[in-house]
């Protein structure tokens, strides 16, 4: 359950419940720790660009989180060129 956003477990899944899970497991991957459920994860293992970006992707609300797998692309693609 450290990986499911707020809003699936209330049965309501969207585009950006997946963008929560993959903020987690970039989190575990960086950090080799489990996150902690429903809480926004900020590794403090890595550049502040990627951290912020795991952050935006697992923010509780998810009108604040990135909207868009395209959009978290984008973002990665930024991160990999500082």
């Amino acid at each position: 359950q450290s990986y499911i956003a707020p809003e699936q477990l209330q049965g309501r899944a969207c585009p950006q419940s997946d963008i929560y899970a993959f903020g987690a497991t970039a989190y575990f991957v960086l950090t080799g720790k489990e996150p902690l459920p429903l809480s926004e994860m900020a590794p403090d293992n890595c550049c502040d660009e990627l951290r912020n970006v795991i952050s935006e992707c697992t923010r509780f609300e998810k009108e604040k989180r990135i909207q868009t797998a395209s959009d978290l692309f984008d973002r990665l693609l930024s991160v990999r060129r500082v």
